[in-house]
Protein backbone atom coordinates (compact mmCIF):
# COMPACT_ATOMS: atom_id res chain seq x y z
CA UNK A 1 0.00 0.00 0.00
CA UNK A 2 2.94 2.52 0.06
CA UNK A 3 2.55 3.01 -4.10
CA UNK A 4 1.55 6.17 -6.01
CA UNK A 5 -0.40 3.96 -8.57
CA UNK A 6 -1.74 1.61 -5.55
CA UNK A 7 -2.93 5.56 -4.14
CA UNK A 8 -4.18 6.47 -7.07
CA UNK A 9 -6.33 3.37 -7.91
CA UNK A 10 -7.86 3.85 -4.64
CA UNK A 11 -8.35 7.26 -4.83
CA UNK A 12 -10.43 7.29 -8.73
CA UNK A 13 -11.94 3.52 -7.35
CA UNK A 14 -14.12 5.85 -5.11
CA UNK A 15 -14.30 9.13 -6.83
CA UNK A 16 -16.06 6.75 -9.99
CA UNK A 17 -17.77 4.68 -7.40
CA UNK A 18 -15.96 1.47 -8.58
CA UNK A 19 -17.52 -1.55 -6.88
CA UNK A 20 -14.13 -2.63 -5.58
CA UNK A 21 -13.02 -4.93 -2.23
CA UNK A 22 -9.61 -4.42 -1.52
CA UNK A 23 -7.66 -6.89 0.75
CA UNK A 24 -4.68 -6.24 2.48
CA UNK A 25 -1.86 -8.08 4.55
CA UNK A 26 -0.79 -5.46 7.50
CA UNK A 27 1.89 -7.65 7.95
CA UNK A 28 3.57 -5.16 10.28
CA UNK A 29 6.69 -4.96 8.71
CA UNK A 30 7.61 -3.58 4.95
CA UNK A 31 10.32 -5.84 4.35
CA UNK A 32 12.31 -4.82 7.93
CA UNK A 33 10.62 -1.30 8.40
CA UNK A 34 7.79 -1.60 11.30
CA UNK A 35 4.85 0.07 10.69
CA UNK A 36 5.04 3.21 12.59
CA UNK A 37 7.83 4.28 10.02
CA UNK A 38 5.70 3.33 7.36
CA UNK A 39 2.30 4.94 8.25
CA UNK A 40 1.80 8.29 10.48
CA UNK A 41 -2.28 6.81 11.43
CA UNK A 42 -2.65 4.69 14.38
CA UNK A 43 -3.82 1.19 12.00
CA UNK A 44 -3.49 0.99 8.26
CA UNK A 45 -7.55 0.72 8.06
CA UNK A 46 -7.54 4.40 9.24
CA UNK A 47 -6.50 5.05 5.35
CA UNK A 48 -10.07 4.01 4.42
CA UNK A 49 -11.96 7.30 5.41
CA UNK A 50 -9.23 8.89 2.98
CA UNK A 51 -9.57 7.22 -0.02
CA UNK A 52 -13.54 7.56 0.62
CA UNK A 53 -13.80 3.82 1.68
CA UNK A 54 -15.75 2.02 3.87
CA UNK A 55 -12.94 0.32 6.06
CA UNK A 56 -12.43 -3.00 8.52
CA UNK A 57 -9.49 -4.74 9.98
CA UNK A 58 -9.77 -8.45 10.70
CA UNK A 59 -7.56 -11.16 12.23
CA UNK A 60 -5.47 -12.95 9.30
CA UNK A 61 -5.22 -16.06 11.19
CA UNK A 62 -8.72 -16.51 11.55
CA UNK A 63 -10.28 -17.98 8.45
CA UNK A 64 -13.67 -18.03 9.73
CA UNK A 65 -13.32 -14.64 10.40
CA UNK A 66 -11.60 -13.66 7.18
CA UNK A 67 -14.59 -15.27 5.35
CA UNK A 68 -17.11 -13.33 7.01
CA UNK A 69 -15.44 -9.99 7.09
CA UNK A 70 -14.58 -10.19 3.13
CA UNK A 71 -18.05 -12.00 2.18
CA UNK A 72 -19.94 -8.82 3.81
CA UNK A 73 -17.42 -6.47 2.25
CA UNK A 74 -18.53 -8.06 -1.05
CA UNK A 75 -22.04 -7.58 -0.11
CA UNK A 76 -21.88 -4.22 0.73
CA UNK A 77 -19.99 -2.81 -2.75
CA UNK A 78 -22.64 -5.32 -4.44
CA UNK A 79 -25.56 -2.98 -2.91
CA UNK A 80 -23.35 0.20 -3.87
CA UNK A 81 -21.91 1.28 -1.03
CA UNK A 82 -18.09 2.77 -1.36
CA UNK A 83 -15.40 0.73 -2.22
CA UNK A 84 -14.24 -1.29 0.69
CA UNK A 85 -10.69 -1.95 2.55
CA UNK A 86 -10.30 -5.04 4.48
CA UNK A 87 -6.99 -5.04 6.32
CA UNK A 88 -5.85 -8.57 8.11
CA UNK A 89 -3.27 -8.48 10.07
CA UNK A 90 -1.00 -11.25 10.59
CA UNK A 91 2.58 -11.68 10.79
CA UNK A 92 4.65 -12.74 7.09
CA UNK A 93 6.23 -16.20 9.26
CA UNK A 94 10.02 -16.23 7.21
CA UNK A 95 12.00 -13.19 6.07
CA UNK A 96 10.96 -11.82 2.42
CA UNK A 97 13.64 -13.58 0.53
CA UNK A 98 16.69 -15.94 0.98
CA UNK A 99 18.84 -13.33 1.82
CA UNK A 100 16.52 -11.80 5.07
CA UNK A 101 17.33 -13.35 8.19
CA UNK A 102 13.90 -12.35 9.77
CA UNK A 103 15.77 -11.14 12.52
CA UNK A 104 14.64 -7.69 13.08
CA UNK A 105 11.42 -9.41 14.09
CA UNK A 106 10.89 -8.64 18.04
CA UNK A 107 10.43 -11.51 20.02
CA UNK A 108 7.03 -9.80 21.60
CA UNK A 109 5.43 -9.55 17.75
CA UNK A 110 6.34 -13.17 17.56
CA UNK A 111 4.42 -13.72 20.39
CA UNK A 112 1.06 -11.50 19.00
CA UNK A 113 -2.06 -13.27 18.16
CA UNK A 114 -1.16 -12.86 14.76
CA UNK A 115 1.80 -14.19 14.95
CA UNK A 116 1.03 -17.79 14.43
CA UNK A 117 0.55 -20.17 11.42
CA UNK A 118 -2.50 -19.26 9.82
CA UNK A 119 -2.26 -22.32 7.76
CA UNK A 120 -2.34 -24.29 10.56
CA UNK A 121 -4.91 -22.94 11.54
CA UNK A 122 -7.22 -22.63 8.49
CA UNK A 123 -6.72 -26.24 8.46
CA UNK A 124 -8.26 -27.19 11.97
CA UNK A 125 -11.28 -25.03 11.03
CA UNK A 126 -11.31 -27.08 7.97
CA UNK A 127 -11.60 -30.36 10.16
CA UNK A 128 -13.63 -29.20 12.43
CA UNK A 129 -16.27 -28.39 10.11
CA UNK A 130 -15.39 -31.40 7.42
CA UNK A 131 -14.93 -28.98 4.84
CA UNK A 132 -12.01 -31.35 3.07
CA UNK A 133 -11.07 -34.99 3.75
CA UNK A 134 -7.73 -36.10 5.24
CA UNK A 135 -6.08 -36.37 1.93
CA UNK A 136 -6.76 -33.29 0.38
CA UNK A 137 -5.36 -32.02 3.94
CA UNK A 138 -2.51 -34.38 3.52
CA UNK A 139 -1.53 -32.97 0.32
CA UNK A 140 -1.38 -29.69 1.07
CA UNK A 141 0.68 -29.81 3.85
CA UNK A 142 2.89 -31.79 1.85
CA UNK A 143 3.42 -29.03 -0.66
CA UNK A 144 3.97 -26.47 2.06
CA UNK A 145 7.12 -28.80 3.24
CA UNK A 146 8.23 -29.16 0.29
CA UNK A 147 8.22 -24.90 -0.70
CA UNK A 148 9.57 -24.38 3.24
CA UNK A 149 12.42 -26.69 2.67
CA UNK A 150 13.48 -25.02 -0.45
CA UNK A 151 13.13 -21.51 1.15
CA UNK A 152 15.00 -22.31 3.90
CA UNK A 153 17.64 -24.06 2.79
CA UNK A 154 19.17 -20.62 1.01
CA UNK A 155 18.56 -18.89 4.24
CA UNK A 156 20.66 -21.45 6.54
CA UNK A 157 23.39 -21.40 3.91
CA UNK A 158 23.52 -17.48 3.85
CA UNK A 159 23.58 -16.82 7.77
CA UNK A 160 26.68 -19.83 7.48
CA UNK A 161 28.21 -17.94 4.99
CA UNK A 162 28.20 -14.96 7.35
CA UNK A 163 29.24 -16.78 10.21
Amino acid sequence: MQTGATHEGMNIAAVEHVPLVVVATNNHYAYSTPNDREFACANLVDRARGYGFEGYELDGTDLAQCLDVIGSAVKRVRAGRPPQLVVASILRLAGHGEHDDFSYVTDDIRKEPFAIDCLKRAEAFIKERDLADAETLSAGAKKRQRKSKMLSAPRKANRAQRQ
